[in-house]
């Protein structure tokens, strides 16, 4: 009977390891970007969110295990104090990644001014109407709705609800921006395409999960996949945001080969795009898009960029894109990905010997091998092997 006790007393050693485990991984994540020498400025802010839920857990360690007189209390007060800043930092980073230029002091603060606010008059709430004689409970959420220290934890909840949700949606949104910029300013996509954005949020979901089953739960089993969802999103997350540089973006371009041609295509053509529209009309440069593209094969560049291409026409780079996508009716990326598909294909055909597929894919201007057979899927409706095979007579 005793050792069943011991086993089912989650804070006995087991459970004190499996709780210490996410507070070390937080601050160890934390702590590693901050002590790359190389850590871009958006890692930064990751790693603010990182330390600050490792004090968060140790905040809430210490409250479950020598305060809380019960272990099945839902959203305890210091709770939504630390998410809510957690959530901020958060925030934080996904701006510096994709509008580095909207987050200055000023909406740092006002941001941070709000969390104040609502931490402020969360307390407050707490101090004059909640009731340190009952435990909020599951249960007694819904046998005591209108008790005040009911009410007032369901209006926090909902702030943080509200507040999580605005979060990933303005995050969403400032993706599809970034996607979009992307493929309509560059040929490539590798490291700059930010596809991890989405499986960053999956797991900012999960490890919100695993803490609201971990406050609504007393059982062995909750407070062990609190314990690992925790630490495997805590690593995932470092990971992730390790891996990841500094991204170009609208606002703010790094000073490479795109900055250098973006500033050398307004020396050359200083003038609007409706003053170039007059002196070029779009058929006359259209036609000269068409034959840079055949006769020079700049597409043969796995890093051609619009300003490239701009700056070879004597133009700048937004006539250039609305060229793009009102005559061709695509994007920068595509038309350029269509030239080298096309490019591949002759290359197979000419060639009297089975071309080795990663010397096509550097020859044509591609950067990943996945960019190539996606791309060849798409054209030809079959893989190069195959395309290959046919050619040849071998099918």
């Amino acid at each position: 009977m005793e050792n069943s006790t011991l086993f089912n007393d989650y804070y006995h050693d087991l459970g004190i390891y499996l709780y210490l485990i996410p507070i070390i991984s937080a601050f160890w994540a934390g702590f590693a970007l901050l002590a790359n020498k190389q850590h871009s400025h958006s890692q930064k802010y990751l790693a603010a969110y990182l330390i600050a839920l490792g004090f968060g857990m140790i905040f809430s360690f210490y409250y479950d295990r020598y305060t809380a007189e019960y272990k099945t209390e839902i959203l305890r007060v210091l709770n939504p104090l630390v998410s809510i800043f957690c959530s901020m930092f958060v925030l934080f980073y996904m701006t510096s990644l994709m509008q580095p230029k909207i987050l200055t002091r000023k909406y740092i603060w006002m941001f941070l001014s709000g969390g104040a606010l609502f931490s402020a008059v969360f307390v407050l709430l707490e101090v004059f109407y909640g009731d340190t004689t009952h435990t909020v409970s599951w249960q007694m959420i819904v046998e005591q709705t209108t008790h005040p220290a009911v009410i007032v934890r369901l209006l926090a909840l909902a702030g943080l609800v509200f507040f999580e949700c605005y979060i990933a949606l303005r995050s969403l949104s400032m993706y599809f921006r970034h996607k979009k910029f992307i493929r309509e300013t560059y040929s490539y996509e590798e490291d700059i395409n930010l596809n991890w954005i989405g499986w960053s949020l999956a797991l900012f979901a999960v490890f919100a999960f695993s803490d609201l089953l971990w406050m609504s739960q007393s059982s062995v089993v909750a407070k062990v996949m609190f314990g690992v969802l925790c630490t495997i999103s805590i690593v995932a997350i470092f990971w992730l945001g390790f891996r990841q540089e500094e991204v170009p973006t609208e606002e703010s371009l790094p000073e490479t080969k795109e900055a250098q041609t973006e500033e050398a295509a307004k020396e050359a053509s200083p003038e609007s795009p409706e003053e170039l529209a007059v002196r070029y009309p779009m058929e006359r440069m259209k036609h000269a898009l068409t034959e840079y593209f055949e006769k020079e094969k700049p597409y043969l560049d796995p890093e051609l960029s619009l300003g490239d291409v701009a700056q070879a026409l004597q133009t700048n780079k937004t006539y250039l894109s609305q060229l793009i996508n009102g005559e061709f009716e695509i994007n920068f990326y595509t038309f350029v990905n269509q030239y080298r598909m096309q490019y591949a294909i002759d290359l197979i055909k000419k060639q009297p010997k089975k071309p080795e597929t990663t010397q096509l894919i550097a020859d044509s201007g591609f950067k990943s091998r996945s960019v190539f057979y996606k791309q060849f899927r798409e054209t030809t409706g079959c893989s190069p092997s195959d395309y290959i095979k046919q050619v040849r007579g071998e099918l």
